[in-house]
């Protein structure tokens, strides 16, 4: 089947390290009248039955062992939408629900750092994005997937003027997050490789989250400086304090038009949890985080006025001033 008879204009790819707010952007951008974007309906066409029979009995060996269930697509595929909370998605139509797709993006891509794949998973992957648009009348396609920053180039190479949305937070804040994470679901797997194993290995529980963050942000930044014309960066802080304004300029940038119902994009924006970190780790996990991720941010140019909090004398002060403990 020929490439020719399927296209895929502009498709936009948000992207960031885990737990930087790809989610609260993605399901704000998804209200978008013209974008199309994976939905948990779709599962069915990516997961077989007898792997679905597979993830049942694996599941409820965890429930038998009062383990908990991992928060991913796989659950979904068991459960469906009844796992989710309809409230989370009260910007989006009545049973919209969307997902990051990423049993299927491992069908094309693996799940290892990856520049290419073969001509006939290029031609199948775009038949089947354009079926999901054409489906959902739409005219463009959107995306989130933490783990597509393992496929970068690959992707750029089967979509050429494809757009590049990446959403930077605080390290603090995104390593708190992940281990908020695993505590309530008994793991966070973001299903991103390492690329330098052995020093990752040597690493205990805070620094290996921290150093995910350093080297995920280096991947971005160096596919950034090669991109510069489709990729903006967005800070997280910043949408959270002005997410009119941070939104206009997205769909600016990917020259989508600003709708009518654009007062209705908006999902519930929790904004207390931007400063959660400081209840949940320690002076000393706060220098570890520091000490491995100042170099990255600085290097993305992440804003100082968000970034000079993370120096540690000012941020010992500031839990001093806050909770009046001492060091």
């Amino acid at each position: 089947m020929d490439s020719k008879y399927y296209q895929i204009d502009k498709p936009i790819f948000i992207i960031g390290v885990p737990r930087s707010g790809t989610g609260l952007l993605h399901q704000t951008l998804c209200a978008h009248p013209e974008l199309a974007w994976f939905g948990v309906d779709d599962l069915k066409l990516w997961i077989s039955k007898e792997e679905k029979e597979q993830l049942k009995n694996y599941f409820s060996r965890l429930t038998e062992q009062n383990k908990k269930i991992p928060r991913d697509e796989h659950r979904l595929a068991v459960f469906g939408r009844a796992d989710l909370n309809p409230e989370r998605f009260d910007n989006l139509p009545p049973g919209s629900f969307p997902i990051e797709g990423e049993t299927f993006w491992r069908q094309y891509f693996g799940n290892k750092f990856i520049e290419s794949i073969p001509k006939e998973k290029q031609i199948n992957l775009v038949k089947i994005l354009s079926e999901v648009i054409i489906r959902q009348k739409k005219s463009r396609f959107l995306n989130k997937a933490p783990q597509n920053i393992m496929r970068l180039n690959a992707i750029k190479k089967i979509f050429p003027d494809a757009i590049f949305i990446n959403i930077a937070r605080n390290p603090h804040s995104v390593v708190s997050s992940m281990i908020t994470r695993a505590t309530k679901e008994g793991s966070f797997d973001t299903g991103i490789p390492i690329l330098d194993v052995k020093k990752y290995e040597e690493l205990g529980s805070i620094q290996k989250r921290a150093w995910q963050y350093k080297e995920i942000t280096e991947v971005i930044h160096e596919f950034s400086i090669q991109n510069p014309n489709q990729f903006k960066t967005v800070i997280y802080e910043e949408f959270l304090k002005n997410p009119k304004k941070i939104v206009k300029e997205i769909f600016q940038f990917c020259s989508l038009e600003i709708p009518e119902n654009f007062e209705q994009l908006f999902p519930k924006i929790r904004k207390k949890t931007k400063n959660k970190w400081i209840q949940n780790l320690n002076t000393e996990d706060v220098k570890k985080i520091f000490d491995i991720t100042e170099p990255s941010i600085q290097k993305m140019k992440y804003p100082y006025k968000y970034r000079n909090t993370l120096n540690f004398k000012q941020l010992k002060n500031l839990i001093q001033q806050r909770f009046y403990l001492f060091f």
